[in-house]
């Protein structure tokens, strides 16, 4: 493997296209396990120690962007999920390395298991991947919105990034009459950002409209924050 420190100093422009394409295929795998996971909630739904919820689909996409990234660039990755899990539950380590596996011919569960305990890194300087493998994981279960999102983070400056959102309509000309659902927005310094469609793999450059009016946000989930107080914010 090439370095990749040199690499994300000089060749910018092949590190961002990486971490779009990893995350175009994440996206793929996210997709797939919304329909289907979801069918039996008992078994696919786990909880954390704090009570969130964690799918197979949290786990399934962080090995398979690990696995992905290592060929091409094996930095530290600071990740949400590792494998203990699957180390306790046999049936639980098949089912996410036969999702991974459908997207790397011939991993194997040992494989997948040592790509989530890579997920460990604990941040700080010097250069290594961020990682949420599934940001929104209520909105997946509800078969809504949620994200992938991956960044190369140097000495605390992100140098590349890529947001995964597959049931993101696309906007812009000539990507809404495609008629899909699901975009990557991806970005490196320096060089802008792009939104790409996930069903007609048209991409278009984004900006910030500086003369456009603000627009407000908050979050979905009413229990991150104050839907009241925000709205007497707005106005």
């Amino acid at each position: 493997a090439r370095n990749c420190h040199a690499m994300a100093a000089m060749e910018l422009p092949e590190l961002r296209l990486l971490v779009r394409d990893v995350v175009v295929k994440a996206c793929a795998l996210t997709s797939d396990l919304q329909q289907s996971l979801i069918k039996d909630e008992a078994t696919s739904v786990l909880s954390k120690d704090d009570f969130s919820p964690v799918t197979v689909a949290d786990f399934a996409c962080q090995a398979l962007i690990t696995l992905l990234l290592e060929p091409r660039c094996p930095l530290p990755m600071l990740g949400e999920e590792d494998a203990q899990a699957l180390r306790n539950d046999e049936r639980l380590a098949a089912e996410v390395h036969s999702h991974v596996e459908k997207f790397l011919p011939g991993v194997s569960v040992a494989e997948v298991i040592e790509a989530l305990d890579r997920g460990r890194h604990e941040g700080g300087l010097g250069s290594f991947w961020v990682l949420d493998p599934i940001d929104g994981t209520k909105g997946f279960l509800r078969k809504e919105q949620y994200a992938i999102c991956l960044c190369m983070v140097k000495d605390g400056t992100i140098m590349a990034s890529a947001l995964g959102c597959p049931n993101l309509p696309a906007e812009g000309p000539g990507v809404a009459s495609a008629g899909g659902h699901g975009c990557v927005f991806h970005a490196a310094k320096g060089l802008g950002a792009a939104q790409l469609d996930l069903r007609s793999g048209e991409e278009r450059t984004i900006r910030v409209d500086q003369e456009a009016a603000n627009t407000y946000v908050e979050s979905y989930e009413s229990a991150h924050s104050s839907h009241g107080a925000h709205s007497q914010i707005a106005e």
